[in-house]
């Protein structure tokens, strides 16, 4: 979106990471500045210029307020309020309430602000009520920021802005092309009440309460994550299965959940299988790290040299071992011998491994001569104290139609 003429929107700039830098509505003008991975630092209206400082809040240099894990904490002179927050069971802010007796305890509290939105996060007017004080924009629906200066009112989700009155982001899905089916502009697949999108992109990492790796819906690692209980979560699960599932952020139990999710999730892109894909080398080396932890790789990427539909019959449901081992490619060096599943005979859909885990790396002697042979000689550089993982898979294989 480049005008807005029913909110006197007449330019609006963006940068290579397709967020607005200046939106001019009727003459003035709205700045913004992100760092280099395109979160916000600071935005600039009508000479009052707010600083985004890691969850403090700045005004023309004047602390605002400053987050913490059940609400924010605001300064009053020299000491400092507490205001706590209910959500409902999307992450919107419904209720604050005051520690009025300042020790940081709600032995003594009252209401200060309540909100109440539509759907799809438009507030609605009439019994919303601000006590004291001024009304925080900042902790809004989604718990996101509402943008309201000059009429623009946007929520800033981080990747990209939504318009509450039209229930459509204004700038593309940077993950448009995983979703074909969907316009780029659609908010939660049109289902606020069961969805959330907590920053504008696509979430696939799955946790439980605890703030565990359990695996990935059938998207893989990239993406934000969702929250679940584990005993409704299995690997490679339907992505919208998964988002019906979604706890949100508040999902997690409690602080310690939080940090071990947020080193967890903060971790991800250093993992080898991050990009869906396992090369022999990276498998030897998680085997070597002796961590035990599984590998998630994207089954699509996996080649399946000399496999059409006619190698299972065109039998739906049909099921063969294949060893690949003599292929060069790194489907034989990582898996050896594989066992695939026809899933659909028209388009040659295949689904490899068993029903929990794809494949096992490890490399133990099982009282076959010449499988204990290949097993020695394949280890890595000749070691032998390493320690065996099991490889999930997410999507399916695809291989050529044949009659």
């Amino acid at each position: 979106m480049k005008t807005d003429a029913n909110k006197n929107i007449t330019n609006i700039q963006y940068n290579y990471l397709n967020l607005p830098t200046q939106v001019t509505i009727n003459g003035q003008h709205i700045m913004y500045t992100y760092d280099a991975t395109g979160t916000k630092q600071r935005k600039t209206v009508n000479g009052v210029t707010t600083d985004y400082a890691n969850g403090f809040i700045y005004e023309n240099n004047v602390l605002q307020f400053f987050n913490q894990p059940e609400g924010y904490v605001e300064p009053n002179g020299s000491n400092f309020n507490y205001v706590y927050q209910y959500r409902d069971h999307l992450g919107n802010i419904r209720l604050s309430y005051s520690d009025t007796d300042g020790n940081g305890t709600i032995s003594q509290s009252e209401i200060i602000e309540e909100k109440n939105y539509y759907p799809f996060g438009m507030l609605q007017k009439g019994y919303n009520n601000v006590v004291n004080g001024t009304e925080n924009n900042y902790k809004t629906f989604g718990g996101k920021e509402l943008n309201k200066e000059l009429g623009l009112d946007w929520y800033d989700f981080g990747a990209r802005n939504y318009d509450a009155a039209l229930g459509r982001w204004f700038n593309l899905d940077p993950l448009a092309a995983k979703y074909p089916s969907l316009s780029p502009y659609v908010f939660v697949a049109d289902n606020p009440i069961l969805n959330i999108d907590p920053t504008g992109m696509s979430p696939n990492p799955v946790y439980d309460k605890q703030g565990n790796l359990l695996g990935t819906d059938d998207k893989g690692l990239k993406g934000k994550a969702i929250i679940m209980d584990k005993s409704k979560f299995s690997q490679g699960m339907k992505h919208q299965d998964a988002m019906n599932n979604s706890l949100g952020y508040q999902g997690l139990k409690d602080d310690a959940a939080k940090a071990k999710f947020a080193k967890s999730y903060n971790s991800l892109p250093s993992r080898p299988d991050y990009d869906g894909f396992l090369t022999k080398s990276e498998a030897d080396a998680w085997w070597k790290g002796k961590s035990g932890k599984p590998l998630f790789v994207d089954q699509s990427k996996i080649k399946l040299p000399d496999i059409n539909t006619k190698t299972f019959d065109n039998k739906i449901g049909k099921s063969l071992y294949h060893n690949f081992i003599w292929d060069l490619s790194n489907t034989g060096k990582v898996y050896g011998t594989l066992k695939l599943t026809l899933l659909n005979a028209k388009t040659g859909a295949v689904h490899l491994g068993g029903k929990t885990y794809m494949d096992e790396y490890d490399f133990k002697m099982d009282g076959r001569p010449l499988r204990d042979f290949a097993t020695w000689w394949g280890r890595p550089g000749g070691a032998n104290d390493g320690k065996g993982f099991l490889i999930y898979g997410y999507g399916h294989a695809t291989v050529p139609v044949e009659k």
